[in-house]
């Protein structure tokens, strides 16, 4: 211990010039301009290990040079002269370690500290002069394609160390957000799977995990380098095969299980089922090219874009593409295939079968004998063959052949067999694609030559205009190798290995020298069936003939497990689930093998709710205890497969399940495929017929070898194809269940019927119309009279609406007659159509004095508003059906007031209503045409009209009783009491507060769009993102985003939280694209989170401030700035605003100064409307601006270069500045309430602002 406390106490025992010589010794970086944090940091740490930190710092004062005695006699300080040759060392020490450069900066500097706070404050003030530059940096840096992980993350942590050298700190989530933001999309399935977690990483977790995805990647890219693609030669969807991998058993990439080489090209083109005869061209090409294709001609670098394979667009992957679940997607097909030199009627060049004429305006190669093609495989498609003459030719089969020229074979892919072509045409795209080739012409001779060695391959002449290639035997050392092998038959091959017993390769070549030229034996042994079968474990799986139409009718299961390594979250299993018909694949990791049933119960509700469509049939194998729970009893049938008894996977199981597996491990089962089949119902879902597969593949998660899972005993079937099978089952015994079917009824009493028919078969419906018809009648809306000739006629039809209360339950059944008013015709039935409407503002401001001045709410709904409107044009509309008159069937009804339906009956009802209440004494506001106010000695009364709902409040609630019986004497009103639902709001009055929320609205928003079940979002948008028009790709149908983008506009009606976000996702209604939906789902997760969330107004003081706010050249397209303002009237938020500058500004403060501007006018019609009401405000409103330049403008007129501009706004505001009915104040940044309209937030920062603007009301209960 004692020595442990002397090396303790050394650095102040030691000497100042001994303390310099050891801690220069440790400062390996000078001071130059570029790295003062990373100087700091050294130098700091060295200072604080020897204890002299605290000297630079000013913590230890500078001691008085000299001491007074009592005497007065002065005598040097002693303090004194240990700080100064302590601060001529620190000194030294700091010299030492600056560059030149930064000598210049302190020469002059006497002290320590001094040279210190100089230091910091030259390098901190640059940098904060430039914290906007470096904001805008870090969020543009992207990560190039050859640049490596490290490399990034570099750059991305050098722009935040200079953040932070000025004090503006990112938050951990927010730099997550920026490094996940600037990956390629290659990364999008890893930025998906960080960005979902619940915990947020550290920088470096995330710099592992990222350096560990790249290194996979790299890995996947070495191994499978890219194939050439294939064009689409049908319209057929084509459907992948699932036995397309060549790796054997249950190892990475591989589609199929078992043993077995290169099986999937003998099953396409050997399979002896006539019906799979036909195999998809893409299909094929990946089969042919594996056989084929040499390494040379099929190689691709690295660094080349990868190519999506359903919609065949460079740049992404098939998990990315925006098609991937649109079943309706048809792809990139080209109609016809072009031909354009071939004419069926030109016989003057036509050749033999071996001559080929080279066609660049060709996109497939052509030819008109068929032995040219091996394999080849009928034609599904429906597309021709257009030629230059302009016929169309059939096309009957489809292949692959090759062209020998004198030195070079030439693979052709993809051949169309055209009976009636002149010639063989060869598309020189196609050529030079699938040999990696590059084609020279001139006017006398045509040259091949190949791309990765520069070889010559072919050279040819130019005939009569065009350039024929003749093909020729190959004269190369391996082509005459292959001519010898293709003298001896296969047939003789065989026989002598079936002769000698089947012997190896080697020996039969010892044995016959002339075989050992065979090329390729190894691929002539796979086709003997007796050796493959031989050396097999357990018999193959037989050819599947099961034909899917439709997604989801085949799913595939299959269980992993155990992994011999226990992952860190302790996952030792994978369960995995592949559509048959899309080939989609999801993977579920399991800690338990019981979990399984559990699993799969999860997912089959998951495609039920988010597809609407059910699983028909779940396939998997014969694996073991995972699937007792979901089968009871199995048997063999005589196919050899094996059945299982109908499962119905549409309900829940209502029996207990039996977990005892001995049943299944003692049976002797086949090696086939389980299906799991589910009852056919009467009535399904629709579902699209036609779909583009959207191939992926499984990825194990582990690197490791799986651990071998005991295999069923397998029973002894002849090979190919079993026929028969002793086992009895109770299909031969003539035992067979009754079929279940389902029928779809729909309880109409609950649903809105679609039409009049089936409407009129329940009372309830009938009642309803009968109410309208009578009201109808009542008001004398029309008169029956013969069409007179050449008048237009309108159409008629019954529309049915469920009226429900604010907690769902059915209020009524409503009936409405409602006139085709798109068969109106301008000038001849109707004019004029506009109706004004309340505003938002005007309504909570009328609410919020209501509250203050303690005045009673009510609430009216006018019954058949519409009939009480005047029509001053001849309508003439059919009779409604179910009530044509018998007695004058063909006469037309002349419609004497305006009826639903009608372009100008909303106008027409707003006209009738107010002459009313003008002759009531009420008088329309100026501000707001929908707002009447009531002037009579003491009393005031304030009605709000949005169509027909009407509030009403006074300060005498008998005048309000007189009012409704006048109105009810002149309009079919219902008196709904006490104001509680209004246009989609819910009301909530209490003694000292009035609440008002949307939650029915935002939970029938979040159903519509299949929202209800989501993850909560903390926040409405990320972080400190704005959107592009360029991200992302675009919708195929922006109906959905549209309609989602609309109805989340009329939530700001109480949710002021969310109208940033919204304002940003309606800037995109034109061109939607997969990033704005993405955007705009995040603000219906936030929503979820937050459903009674709401405003409320409280009694107080009625004053007016404004809070006003700009984000400078905050969007990344136009660069034009965003204005927010918010308005309070007293404690309560009357109006807000997020919306986007008409123009672009120059610089941050014309940009302020314009927000100013607009939150002045709002200001001014919101006093104008107080006026309107009585209101007269004892002092002028309040702006709070936060920024110091645009107040200067405001305050003092006097304009330069950058503000001469904009002085129409400046007279704007400097006029309502000067005559007092504005003040303009300075409020910090922190305390700016209008950030949250500008701009995406932290969360911290949003929470924090978002309590001054939304409360939480508990949840509403009735109606």
């Amino acid at each position: 211990m004692a020595s442990a406390n002397s090396s303790l106490n050394i650095p102040s025992n030691q000497s100042p010039l001994l303390l310099l010589n050891n801690m220069s010794n440790l400062m390996s970086t000078k001071l130059d301009s570029s790295n003062f944090m990373i100087w700091k940091l050294q130098i700091t740490a060295v200072l604080d290990a020897y204890s002299m930190l605290d000297h630079l710092d000013g913590s230890i004062p500078k001691p008085d040079q000299f001491l007074t005695a009592e005497t007065g006699i002065q005598a040097v300080n002693p303090e004194f002269l240990v700080w100064s040759k302590k601060d001529k060392a620190l000194l030294s020490l700091l010299y030492s370690t600056c560059s030149s450069s930064v000598l210049a900066m302190v020469v002059g500097k006497s002290s320590s500290q001094e040279v210190w706070n100089t230091l910091e404050e030259r390098f901190t003030s640059t940098a904060r002069s430039s914290v906007l530059n470096l904001k805008l940096e870090l969020q543009s840096i992207k990560k190039s394609g050859n640049e490596s992980v490290s490399s990034y993350l570099q750059r991305i942590k050098s722009v935040r160390d200079k953040l932070s050298a000025v004090g503006v700190h990112s938050d951990q989530e927010e730099l997550t957000h920026v490094i996940l933001k600037g990956l390629p999309k290659e990364y999008a399935p890893f930025a998906s799977a960080i960005r979902t977690r619940d915990t947020v990483l550290s920088l470096e977790r995330l710099t592992v995990l990222l350096q560990t995805e790249e290194q996979s990647m790299n890995e996947i890219t070495d191994s499978l380098p890219n194939s050439a693609l294939a064009m689409f030669v049908s319209h057929n969807k084509p459907h992948f095969n699932g036995n397309q991998g060549s790796n054997r058993g249950r190892g990475r990439n591989s589609y199929s299980r078992g043993r077995g080489r290169n099986s999937s090209f003998n099953q396409s083109f050997s399979s002896p089922n006539p019906s799979s005869q036909y195999v998809p061209q893409y299909q094929q090409q990946q089969q042919i090219s594996s056989t084929t294709q040499s390494p040379q001609a099929t190689y691709q670098g690295k660094n080349e874009r990868p190519t999506c394979q359903i919609c065949w667009k460079m740049g992404h992957y098939a998990i990315d593409c925006y098609n991937r679940m649109n079943f309706a997607y048809q792809g990139k097909n080209p109609t016809t295939k072009l031909a354009a030199m071939a004419s069926a009627s030109n016989l003057h060049y036509t050749q033999g079968a071996e001559t080929w004429l080279t066609d660049t305006g060709a996109t497939d190669h052509i030819t008109a004998n068929a032995n040219n093609l091996s394999p080849q495989a009928p034609y599904q498609g429906q597309e021709q063959v257009s030629v230059g003459n302009g016929q169309n030719l059939p096309i009957q089969n489809i292949g692959n052949s090759q062209l020998h020229t004198k030195y070079h074979k030439f693979q052709l892919r993809n051949v169309l067999h055209v009976p009636k072509i002149a010639s063989n045409l060869l598309s020189v795209h196609k050529l030079c694609l699938d040999n990696n080739c590059s084609c020279y012409f001139d006017a006398k001779k045509l040259l091949i030559q190949d791309l990765p060695t520069g070889r010559l391959l072919y050279k040819g002449q130019s005939s009569n205009g065009v350039y024929p290639i003749q093909s020729h035997l190959f004269h190369s050392i391996a082509n005459k190798t292959a001519c010898v092998a293709h003298s001896i038959s296969s047939d003789k091959w065989h026989l002598w290995h079936s002769r000698l017993g089947h012997p190896s390769s080697n020996v039969l070549h010892n044995i016959f020298p002339c075989f050992s030229t065979v090329p390729n034996s190894k691929s002539v042994i796979e086709h003997c069936h007796h050796c493959l079968a031989g050396k097999m474990h357990q018999l193959p799986f037989p050819i599947s003939n099961k034909t899917v139409t439709s997604p989801f009718e085949l799913i595939h299961a299959d269980l992993w497990g155990p992994a011999p390594v226990t992952a860190s979250n302790c996952f030792r299993f994978y369960l995995v689930f592949v559509d048959e018909f899309t080939k989609f694949t999801w993977v579920y990791l399991l800690k338990h093998k019981s979990d399984t049933f559990q699993v799969f119960t999860q997912f089959r509700a998951m495609i039920e709710t988010q597809f609407s469509l059910p699983i028909k049939i779940l396939r998997t194998d014969c694996g073991g205890p995972q699937n007792t729970h979901i089968s009871t009893g199995l048997c063999p049938t005589p196919t050899g497969t094996v059945s299982a008894p109908i499962i119905d996977l549409l309900s829940p199981l209502t029996r207990p399940i039996d977990t005892h597996v001995s049943s299944l491990d003692s049976l002797t089962l086949p090696t086939g495929p389980i299906d799991f089949a589910v009852p056919e119902p009467t009535a399904t879902p629709a579902s699209s017929t036609t779909a583009t597969p959207a191939s992926s593949s499984p990825v194990p998660l582990l690197t490791t070898a799986p651990t071998p899972v005991p295999e069923p005993i397998s029973t002894d079937i002849p090979l190919p194809n079993p026929i028969s099978h002793p086992m009895q089952t109770r299909s031969k015994n003539g035992i067979v269940k009754p079929k279940l079917t389902y029928a779809a009824l729909v309880d109409y009493t609950l649903t809105e019927p679609p039409s009049y028919t089936v409407a009129s078969k329940h009372s309830k419906w009938c009642t309803a119309m009968d109410e309208e018809f009578q009201a109808l009648q009542q008001q004398a809306t029309w008169t029956l009279v013969p069409l007179p000739d050449s008048k237009n006629v309108v159409g008629c039809k019954w529309v049915y609406k469920l009226k429900h209360h604010s907690d769902g339950s059915i209020a009524r059944y409503k009936a409405r007659l409602v006139a085709k008013g798109f068969h109106q015709q301008y000038g001849v039935d109707f004019e004029e159509t506009f109706s004004p409407v309340i505003k938002p503002p005007t309504v909570r401001l009328v609410l919020s004095l209501a509250v203050s001045l303690n005045w009673p709410l009510r609430q009216l709904d006018v019954k058949n508003a519409f009939l009480h409107g005047t029509l001053k044009e001849e309508v003439y509309m059919t009779q409604p059906q179910g009530y044509i008159d018998p007695t004058h069937s063909d006469y037309v009804c002349k419609l004497q007031k305006s009826i639903y339906g009608l372009k100008q009956a909303p106008r027409a009802w707003f006209e009738s209503f107010t002459t009313q209440l003008l002759h009531l004494g009420f008088i329309a506001s100026s501000a707001d045409s929908s707002l009447f106010i009531y002037k009579d000695n003491q009393v005031i009364a304030y009605l709000l009209l949005y169509v027909d709902d009407i509030v009403l409040t006074s300060n005498t609630p008998s005048f309000l009783d007189h009012l409704i019986h006048q109105l009810n004497s002149i309009f079919d009103l219902k008196d709904l009491g006490s104001l509680h639902y209004f246009l989609g709001l819910q009301i909530t009055r209490s003694s000292s507060s009035l609440c008002i929320t949307q939650s029915k609205y935002a939970q029938d928003l979040l159903t519509k769009h299949n929202m209800l079940d989501c993850k909560p979002a903390s926040s409405p948008s990320c972080p400190n993102v704005r959107l592009s028009v360029h991200d992302g790709d675009l919708l195929p149908d922006p109906h959905a985003y549209r309609s989602m983008v609309g109805a989340l506009h009329y939530l700001t009606f109480t949710r002021p939280d969310i109208s940033f976000a919204v304002h940003q996702v309606c800037q995109y209604m034109s061109a939607p694209t997969t990033t704005h939906l993405a955007a705009a789902k995040r603000v219906l997760r936030y929503i979820r989170g937050t459903f009674n969330h709401g405003i409320e107004f409280t009694p107080g003081p009625l004053h007016l401030s404004v809070y006003t706010d700009a984000d400078w050249a905050g969007d990344p397209d136009d660069r034009r700035s965003t204005s927010g303002f918010l308005v309070y009237l007293g404690n309560n938020a009357i109006t807000w605003s997020a919306k986007k500058q008409p123009t672009v500004s120059r610089s941050s403060t014309e940009s302020e100064y314009r927000a100013l501007a607009i939150a002045s006018a709002e200001t001014c019609w919101v006093r104008s409307l107080l006026q309107d009401l009585g209101i007269y405000l004892t002092d002028p409103p309040i702006l709070w601006c936060d920024n110091v330049s645009a107040l200067a403008i405001a305050s003092n007129p006097v304009f330069h270069a950058r503000t001469k501009h904009i002085e129409v706004d400046f007279h704007f505001v400097r006029e309502r500045v000067l005559r007092k009915d504005l003040v303009v104040k300075f409020v910090s940044t922190v305390d700016q309430l209008a950030d949250i309209f500008t701009k995406s937030l932290p969360t911290h920062r949003f929470l924090e602002l978002r309590r001054n603007l939304t409360v939480n009301v508990p949840k509403i209960e009735g109606g």
